[in-house]
């Protein structure tokens, strides 16, 4: 296989992963033991590079610090495996996975190609379709989600999960946004009017999902805003808001699949939704008030027993043991064993508690270097966002900030379906960064 058609496979990854989810992610080859599709892109992307001789050592900041955290990890997988053996392993694949960060970077740096651009255009038109797709289907026969099922597994193949679908969405609507003028005008009143009813399906089930969309596309298209797209906005947002707030409109429920078939999906709830975030909420409220405090509980309760205890202050706790197994009193009772969750919902506290202060370290580093590349990218000339290289770099921006805001509120980057798009992504993007960066200082030595 060559770099080009594994960039491609890479693509066919990625899309897989934003329109099938966990069902997906569990394919699988059985040889012994299960080998996912994920892992399976994982090796083979390794295999090519050493057969390549194109081992990515580069001397670049956010190289080393991704390099550490894997290497950290690494060391603690090590250390629990003997006790632990498959869980420490299944916990391990939080951290292999950053190594996509390296392949990706690989493929972008030294492959001309345009699938980045390709897949990005594919899914703005893909998803869409989709969603009107699975939504009739709910409709007309309710259970049909269950029907195919991922062999050898429980897992159903058609699997939406509304955080993930708001982080895809956030890049969804930032390609249309910024490539507007590659859309006839059918396509762009269709992907608008079904990107509004999906963000309103996410924000009325997920609320971490949908403030991670408003956070980043906010974040980084506020640049290429002009007068007019801003009156636009501003007469869409306060019609959108009167609907919400003045208006009861009711599709259905939340999916059983994510635990969520209590909540609606109706403008109240996404009323109820917006009100959580400033008061405590009632029962009415579908339990909205209750998982807010539970994860504020927990995620103290984590801190405080890791800073307090030196051993697992420098250590921590490891990979392998359940979270919610040692703080019990957190634990979801869940006739479903394959839904009972081993982590705090919450990216950064679970690389604490389990890598101890050196993890810790290490991912904040990366999210603070994350954080340095958005004021860069304010530093960089506006004239210069409107080059294709530079909107694509814009886009993956876009969904690296949208994923690290969703993986603080759910479970995301411990999970193959978020975790692989992100590494990728970033990736892409600090290749992207560093061939922009050559761009800007020969325009600038060229006095333009």
């Amino acid at each position: 296989m060559n770099t080009l058609k594994y960039y491609k496979f890479v693509a066919f990854l990625l899309m897989g992963y934003a329109l099938f989810n966990k069902g997906f992610a569990y394919l699988n080859i059985y040889i012994g033991t299960p080998i996912f599709i994920g892992e399976i892109c994982l090796i083979t992307g390794i295999i090519l590079l050493f057969r390549s001789y194109l081992i990515p050592l580069k001397k670049f900041t956010l190289f080393i610090l991704v390099l550490i955290f894997f290497i950290i990890g690494t060391i603690n997988f090590i250390a629990n495996f003997p006790q632990f053996g498959v869980e420490a392993l299944r916990d391990y694949a939080m951290i292999y996975y950053s190594l996509f960060f390296f392949l990706c970077f690989h493929l972008n740096n030294v492959c001309e190609s345009n699938e980045l651009k390709k897949l990005l255009k594919r899914l703005s038109l893909v998803v869409p379709i989709y969603f009107v797709f699975t939504f009739l289907l709910d409709k007309l026969l309710p259970n049909w989600q269950g029907v195919i099922i991922v062999p050898g597994t429980n897992t159903p193949f058609f699997f939406n999960k509304m955080g993930d679908s708001g982080v895809w969405l956030s890049a969804i609507i930032s390609f249309v946004f910024i490539f507007s003028d590659e859309y006839n005008i059918y396509e762009k009143i269709f992907i608008s009017i079904v990107s509004l009813i999906i963000f309103s399906q996410i924000f009325a089930i997920n609320r971490g999902g949908a403030i991670s969309l408003i956070f980043s596309t906010t974040l980084i298209l506020v640049r290429y805003i002009n007068l007019k797209f801003f009156m636009y906005f501003f007469f869409f947002f306060t019609l959108l808001l009167g609907v919400i707030f003045f208006v009861d409109i009711k599709l259905g429920q939340g999916s059983s699949l994510e635990d969520y078939e209590h909540r609606e999906f109706s403008t109240m709830q996404i009323r109820n939704n917006i009100k959580s975030f400033f008061v405590k909420s009632d029962q009415s409220d579908g339990d909205l008030g209750g998982t807010k405090e539970w994860r504020l509980l927990m995620w103290a309760t984590i801190i405080n027993d890791v800073t307090s205890e030196p051993n697992l202050f420098f250590k921590g706790i490891g990979l392998g043991p359940s979270l919610l197994k040692i703080y019990d009193e957190f634990e979801i009772a869940e006739a479903d064993e394959s839904k009972i969750t081993k982590h705090p919902h919450n990216f950064i506290i679970n690389i604490f508690a389990r890598l101890g202060i050196f993890g810790f370290i290490s991912i904040m580093l990366i999210l603070l270097y994350v954080i340095y590349t958005i004021y860069n990218f304010y530093q960089i000339p506006r004239k210069l966002l409107f080059n294709e290289k530079f909107k694509i770099y814009a886009i993956l921006l876009i969904f690296v900030v949208a994923a690290l805001f969703n993986s603080n509120f759910d479970i995301y980057l411990e999970g193959p379906m978020g975790a692989i798009p992100f590494w990728c992504m970033l990736g892409f993007a600090y290749a992207q960064k560093n061939r922009l960066n050559k761009q800007i200082k020969s325009q600038i030595l060229m006095g333009k």
